[in-house]
């Protein structure tokens, strides 16, 4: 079961890639760069956790350099995405529950950086993002930290 996970994953990535290329394919409802278990990752997610990445490499690299930085930074962020996505439907299984308040905590977090909450909104509307969308993204990953942190606590406890 996990071979044919890690395989359809595989699989997803190398399509992901191939699509990406072909402009016929790049409006497709947003873009879907991976499947993960019937889950899509589109490409405005892959974008939204990539910018700040691509902002630092285009400061940082020039040329070639920053050609290949990019192309590894972004599978990488890929990468990442695949195995949260993972982790999210473990979660799922599991019932795990992250609590409202604690996803509204966060937002509030992210707005404190603006100025303004019109300000706050407008960001996230260039971006492409409605704030339900963003609030179903804080909830994923802090199930997700949830599994991890079990998960190494299964671990610490089951080496001692």
């Amino acid at each position: 079961m996990v071979q044919r996970t890690v395989m359809r994953t595989i699989l997803s990535i190398i399509l992901a890639f191939s699509l990406s290329i072909s402009p016929a394919y790049a409006e497709l409802v947003d873009g879907i760069v991976a499947v993960v278990n019937d889950e899509p990752i589109t490409k405005s997610e892959l974008d939204m956790v990539f910018e700040p990445i691509h902002e630092q490499y285009m400061q940082t690299y020039t040329g070639t350099t920053l050609t290949e930085k990019l192309y590894e930074a972004r599978v990488s962020v890929l990468e990442q995405l695949i195995e949260d996505k993972l982790i999210y439907q473990e979660a799922k299984r599991r019932e795990v529950k992250v609590s409202k308040e604690e996803v509204e905590r966060k937002v509030d977090e992210m707005r404190s950086r603006f100025a303004s909450d019109r300000d706050f909104r407008r960001e996230l509307q260039v971006a492409g993002f409605t704030l339900k969308q963003i609030k179903q993204r804080i909830e994923e990953q802090i199930a997700v930290q949830m599994i991890k942190q079990g998960a190494s606590d299964f671990v610490l406890k089951d080496t001692t």
